[in-house]
């Protein structure tokens, strides 16, 4: 009879090291999500602000408050990871 070999129980994926390419992948996948639910809302802001002027002091004004300039890098980094 062979040796029973031990199997792990359960397989820790915090201590698994993964290649490049697979994080590179995994990243690429996550900014592509982003931007399939980000760009109708960022249409959706263009179209609002060609509405009135009022509209557009109000698009200017949430893009230029410290969370939508946050919001503004995190599109910027998912579209140029995404296309890069």
């Amino acid at each position: 009879m062979p040796p029973i070999k031990k199997r792990p129980v359960y397989l820790n994926l915090a201590r698994i090291s993964m290649p490049i390419a697979a994080l590179m992948s995994i990243l690429h996948r996550i900014s592509g999500v982003l931007l399939f639910f980000v760009i109708p809302a960022v249409i959706y802001l263009f179209e609002l602000s060609l509405r009135s002027a009022q509209e557009f002091s109000t698009v200017t004004s949430l893009l230029n408050s410290t969370s939508g300039k946050l919001t503004l890098v995190v599109i910027l980094w998912a579209l140029l990871h995404h296309l890069f």
